[in-house]
């Protein structure tokens, strides 16, 4: 079986288990909503496909968390239907991702972050990354890169190893 193949696999795989996973539609949204978007995409790198993730630096000017790494997200405004178009939207602001370009798998549960926002994450994959023109809002985001999926995953393997 070759490589590409059995990243396949196991990418199918992982979206399956986010599609597994229970969603979280929200019928009410608390004062304080934001929705941030996972975006993954597989991009071949030394002879094997690697999943990877959109982050961005948060602009230093920002009074809220300057400098920060972050996923593309923000505030839901209130023509936003669900956190589903909380994430697109505030992702086509401040990094350019046409909407369009991505497939939602799952909305996660939401959490609440240091500041008191309930924060929804929401899995979605690029199916073609080449289609992404990246176009950064200054005014919010410094930078844009991505990192493997995989460094998250270890990170959490290793905490779940400890006694």
């Amino acid at each position: 079986m070759s490589s590409t193949t059995t990243d396949s696999t196991e990418l199918q795989n992982l979206i399956k288990l986010f599609q597994n996973c229970q969603t979280h539609p929200r019928q009410h949204f608390p004062a304080k909503s934001s929705a941030v978007l996972v975006c993954l995409y597989q991009e071949q790198r030394e002879d094997k496909n690697e999943l990877r993730v959109i982050l961005t630096k948060r602009s230093t000017t920002l009074s809220s968390h300057p400098g920060e790494v972050a996923l593309p997200g923000g505030k839901r405004d209130q023509e936003d239907k669900d956190d589903i178009a909380t994430a697109l939207r505030e992702a086509r602001e401040e990094i350019g991702l046409d909407p369009s370009l991505v497939t939602i798998i799952s909305v996660l549960e939401p959490f609440v972050n240091k500041k008191g926002m309930s924060v929804a994450p929401v899995i979605g994959f690029l199916h073609d990354k080449k289609a992404f023109k990246q176009l950064p809002n200054p005014a919010e985001v410094e930078e844009i890169f991505d990192v493997p999926l995989e460094m998250f995953l270890k990170k959490q393997a290793s905490r779940g190893t400890r006694a």
